[in-house]
């Protein structure tokens, strides 16, 4: 389960959560010195059963490099036992002065089935200071909407420190 590595910080990571099998295939493309595009295409098995696992990006730096920012959205689209769903989510990151950055992301979901709600917001805004070549700070908070709860709201805090 991909949950075990990694935080479940957003809807496409909690609703894509499952003990699966899966195949398939990515393509990226820089289509403009600053654009890059992928779309990918696979199958995850569950209990047996295939269900569509399907992405495209598309991702624009603000600058010549990747610390000058970014803007993006995705397309997603996945099948599950208990109804599949359809998202997008649309991103960005700037500098706002030497070593501190400002994000944001917003997914908005659509289940298969109405009966756990027509759509699924998810919203984020983050802070992150790089204070040191190998120590980061980051604070976000985040509100959503889903399945299991109408409205939530977190704060998430993370201290970072990198070897090498």
């Amino acid at each position: 389960s991909p949950a075990r590595l990694l935080p479940a910080t957003s809807l496409f990571s909690v609703l894509g959560d499952a003990t699966v099998g899966a195949l398939g295939a990515r393509v990226s493309w820089s289509a403009a010195p600053r654009l890059d595009l992928s779309a990918g295409g696979g199958a995850r098995w569950i209990d047996d059963v295939a269900f569509e696992d399907l992405s495209a990006l598309a991702s624009l730096r603000l600058g010549p490099d990747r610390t000058s920012g970014s803007i993006g959205a995705e397309l997603r689209r996945q099948g599950a036992p208990d109804g599949g769903w359809s998202g997008v989510r649309l991103f960005g990151r700037t500098p706002l002065v030497p070593d501190l950055s400002l994000s944001s992301e917003l997914e908005l979901v659509r289940p298969d089935h109405d009966d756990r709600g027509d759509l699924w917001l998810w919203g984020l805004v983050a802070l992150a200071w790089s204070f040191h070549p190998s120590w980061d700070v980051a604070a976000a908070f985040e509100a959503s909407s889903s399945a299991e709860s109408e409205v939530a709201f977190d704060a998430i805090a993370r201290l970072g420190y990198q070897w090498w």
